[in-house]
């Protein structure tokens, strides 16, 4: 995973965070990392940084870890951020996007099994208690989708949903 910051967005500086190799015992035998977000929490006034990651034959989970002051490095053991329902038919998740709105935080996330498309989960704090909404896709597509990203629109209350339509080469 590359972590990547500018003070001015011309010039930038890149740290690579190796996860099996930063964190052997625990994460010796993820092979994929990836789809990184970075969200800052305001209650520990630092950064966060979320990713997918898929270790053995375990499904695809979505984790969390705070990242340095430099933004260089992770500053613990990354956690499991969201825990899909026993009872679903969708336990591999990726591809996550947190937005803050109404006192709740909504986690977007690209469900890969059972009934693939993207769901949200909700809850009262940034780092977990994340409950399924429903089963069901909340994007309107019946073609396979992922990355989902939620914009507000400027002066309004709004927002909007985007994802990428991978197989058909638009978003």
């Amino acid at each position: 995973m590359l972590l990547i910051k500018s003070n001015d967005l011309i010039n930038w500086t890149t740290s690579v965070v190796n996860i099996p190799k930063t964190f052997p015992d625990q994460f010796g035998d993820v092979y994929r990392v990836w789809a990184p977000q970075t969200i800052y929490d305001v209650e520990r006034e630092k950064y966060m940084v979320y990713f997918s990651m898929k270790q053995g034959t375990d499904p695809d989970k979505i984790y969390y870890a705070y990242v340095n002051e430099d933004f260089t490095a992770l500053e613990a053991i990354p956690k499991q951020l969201y825990f899909p329902p026993k009872d679903s038919n969708n336990q591999a998740c990726i591809d996550g996007d947190i937005i803050y709105k109404d006192e709740k935080y909504h986690l977007f996330h690209k469900a890969e099994d059972g009934n693939p498309g993207i769901k949200l989960a909700i809850s009262d704090k940034l780092t977990g208690g994340y409950t399924l909404v429903s089963n069901g896709r909340i994007d309107k597509e019946t073609l396979p989708v992922e990355g989902s990203g939620i914009f507000k629109f400027n002066d309004s209350d709004e927002w909007i949903l985007m994802y990428d339509l991978y197989t058909q080469g638009k978003y």
